[in-house]
C-alpha cells in the first residue's frame, strides 16, 4: 500500500499524484487518460486501458498584437464562450509574452466555470481542459 496525500489546485479541484513506477509499468505518459470509478465503499479504482478516446473539440484563442483592450477584446469573454459551446480543449496563444493582467484574467474566469483547469503554462501560451463532460 502507498500513501499519498491530496493537493488542492485552482478553486474546486484536488489531485492526487500516481507512483512513477505504477505510471512505467503501464506505458503512461502525461496527457493519456485513465478511467477513474467509485465504488459503492467509497473507494476509488483507476483504470490505466482506458481505450474510449473520443475526439477532443479544441479552440485556439489567438491574444491580438496591439492592445486588446483597444480593439475590443476581452479575454475571459473568448474562454467563457468557447466553454459554452463545448470546447473541451482552450488554448490561449500570443506573439508576444501573455502578461500578468491577462494571465489574471484566464484563471478569474475559470474560476467561475465548472470543471476547467490549466493544463499547461508557457510564456506565450495557456492550454485550459475542461475535465467534465
Amino acid at each position: 500500500m502507498d500513501v499519498r496525500k491530496l493537493q488542492k489546485t485552482g478553486g474546486s479541484t484536488y489531485l492526487v499524484s500516481l507512483p512513477k513506477e505504477w505510471i512505467t509499468k503501464n506505458k503512461l505518459k502525461k496527457g493519456d487518460p485513465v478511467a477513474i470509478f467509485e465504488t459503492n465503499e467509497g473507494s476509488l479504482i483507476i483504470d490505466p486501458k482506458y481505450t474510449e478516446r473520443e475526439e477532443l473539440k479544441s479552440v485556439m484563442i489567438e491574444i491580438p498584437k496591439s492592445n486588446p483592450l483597444k480593439v475590443g477584446f476581452d479575454l475571459g469573454r473568448e474562454i467563457t464562450a468557447a466553454y459554452l459551446f463545448g470546447y473541451d480543449a482552450i488554448t490561449i496563444v500570443s506573439e508576444k509574452n501573455i502578461s500578468p493582467n491577462e494571465r489574471d484574467s484566464v484563471k478569474k474566469t475559470i474560476q467561475k466555470l465548472i470543471g476547467i483547469e490549466i493544463v499547461e503554462e508557457t510564456a506565450k501560451s495557456i492550454s485550459l481542459q475542461c475535465l467534465v463532460s
